[in-house]
């Protein structure tokens, strides 16, 4: 159990960071710029512009869910 806490303790601070750090960068998903966006369907929520999307987008990183959209 010990090493779940571990992980949850390291991705809030990583999460909190990547807020400080990322969350003036604005998100352009303009079709013309980034055409793989759109076609994937994604959204501003994949930012660090709070905790809570930041929290979420290292969870999904760290757990693998929907490696390829980040990789491409």
């Amino acid at each position: 159990m010990s090493v779940v806490a571990l992980v949850l303790l390291t991705t809030c601070v990583y999460a909190l960071i990547g807020e400080q750090v990322f969350a003036k960068i604005q998100v352009s998903l303009d079709e013309d710029e980034y055409p793989y966006f759109q076609e994937n369907a994604l959204d501003s929520s994949l930012t660090f512009n709070n905790f809570e999307e930041s929290f979420y987008l290292l969870i999904q990183i760290t757990i693998g869910q929907s490696w390829p959209i980040y990789l491409d």
